[in-house]
């Protein structure tokens, strides 16, 4: 064993401990160059000092630093089965990586800084950093572009901090990255069986991707996110918690998601293509989009959301609205069937068609003769807004309130249940049991396409269709 004294300086070429116990005193200065550690070798330094080195590596060993304590590195830290603690205002740096492999490092009490280049903590290795610590990964040129890398191991922040740098990567069940009420500012986060969360307010950005395989990630209550790339993945788990938000300037495309947001929350995206997947949104948020595609899924926003999307593309999926819910669209609404089931739009919310002209594209993908699409929202609309009919499909306007949007019929089938405006058939058919208001066709001429009241895929096919005026001709249809 070695012990020297406080306020002592130790100044000395490459450093090999093995299976010895190094212990300085308080408010000491070790420099050394490069540091090995074997055997059941122990380095335990008292308070305010500070340990200068090259390359450190401890396989195994144990380092216990004191209050205040530095350890910096000019070259790379590497500990396998080790135990390092830090007691608080711990601080450890390094020009090149820092790699943990089945070792526990722990930074105590206040504090805790952590800057070096790359960080690679592997094989059931826990990193904990206590409230107002901080995780920085430079990069190679010191540009904030490094690697967090969790291997079937563990980094936990205990409370307020930072992580900043860096690409986070979790690989392998069992790989976590827990985040206390933590600023971050990473770039891309790679998820391929691992967990991340971030503690209730928490917020910052990822300049980049976030790309989530089969892993699980939770942002707790207040919690506002950034995404500058796209949001992607299969198989995984992604919850927010009440009044965060989450804004992702490129797409979201996921598939056999389960994607939970509270109440109060803001979410924002270019495209999001949503394919067997279960997205639910608590109440008085806000969902904005450029254009929505769900395909064998189910979307639900609560009551009091408002929002917006341009074109919405429906197959063999749901699209719940709550009460008092409003999605404004400014395109076109694409909707189809399948063998396995049919599409909608439900809810005692609304679609706010304004006064635009929209297409209303829906296919007959389950080849049978039975509604494809029903809209039994509320099919809100003023001045000239209409729907043009196109597609094989059928089409079921049941909006329980009732719609006022004209509707131009060019294929496919419109059946009204309830009501809708004025209709110019073109080439499609008009059926139901509701009420319309004038039928004719293009610019006020005769209908063209069968007239059929009630409900002609069902067997008691029978029904009263109002309307206030018919312009039949040569080219129509009634039975």
């Amino acid at each position: 064993s070695l012990t020297v004294g406080a306020n002592s300086t130790v100044d000395t070429g490459n450093l090999t401990i093995t299976t010895a116990t190094l212990t300085f005193g308080a408010m000491n200065v070790v420099t050394t160059g490069d540091v090995n550690l074997t055997g059941t070798s122990k380095v335990i330094l008292g308070a305010d000092s500070e340990f200068n080195a090259g390359n450190v590596t401890s396989q195994p060993g144990t380092w216990t630093f004191g209050t205040n304590n530095k350890l910096n590195s000019t070259g790379a830290v590497s500990f396998t089965n080790a135990l390092v603690t830090f007691a608080s205002g711990g601080k450890l740096t390094a020009a090149d990586d820092l790699t943990l492999d089945n070792t526990t490092m722990t930074f105590n009490t206040a504090g805790g800084i952590v800057s070096v280049e790359d960080v690679f903590v592997n094989n059931k290795s826990k990193l904990t950093i206590a409230s107002g610590g901080s995780l920085t990964a430079n990069g190679p040129l010191n540009d904030q572009a490094g690697v967090i890398e969790v291997d079937n191991a563990q980094i936990r922040f205990n409370g307020a901090g930072s992580i900043t740098g860096g690409n986070p990567k979790l690989t392998t069940a069992g790989s976590i990255l827990a985040l206390g009420a933590l600023a971050i500012d990473l770039n891309d986060l790679t998820i391929d069986n691992g967990s991340f969360s971030a503690g209730a307010g928490s917020g910052g950005t990822f300049s980049g991707n976030m790309t989530v395989d089969q892993g699980t990630v939770l942002f707790n209550n207040s919690t506002n996110i950034a995404v500058t790339g796209n949001l992607t993945g299969t198989n995984s788990d992604l919850t927010f918690g009440n009044t965060g938000s989450l804004a992702v300037t490129g797409d979201v495309n996921v598939n056999l998601f389960d994607i939970v947001l509270g109440n109060g929350f803001a979410f924002t995206a270019d495209d999001v293509t949503l394919q067997d997947t279960s997205y639910v949104q608590g109440d008085f948020g806000t969902f904005t989009a450029t254009d929505l595609s769900l395909t064998d899924s189910a979307m639900t926003l609560g009551e009091g959301n408002t929002g917006s999307i341009d074109d919405l593309g429906v197959v063999n999926s749901t699209l719940a609205l709550g009460a008092s819910t409003t999605i404004a669209l400014g395109g076109n609404i694409t909707a189809n069937s399948s063998a396995t089931g049919v599409s909608s739009i439900t809810g005692d919310g609304g679609i706010d068609l304004g006064t635009a002209t929209h297409g209303l594209d829906v296919g007959n993908g389950d080849a049978a003769d039975t509604v494809d699409f029903t809209i039994s929202a509320e099919i809100l609309s003023s001045g000239a807004a209409r729907f043009t009919k196109t597609g094989a499909g059928r089409v079921d306007l049941a909006d329980p309130t009732g719609a006022t949007v004209d509707i131009t019929v060019a294929a496919g089938d419109v059946q009204v249940t309830t009501s809708a405006g004025d209709i110019e058939l073109t080439g499609g058919t008009l059926s139901g049991g509701g009420s319309v208001g004038t039928i004719g066709g293009a610019s006020g001429g005769p209908a063209v396409g069968p007239v059929s009241p009630g409900h002609n895929w069902d067997l008691s096919k029978a029904a009263d269709l109002a309307n206030l005026a018919v312009t039949f001709g040569p080219q129509t249809t009634f039975h």
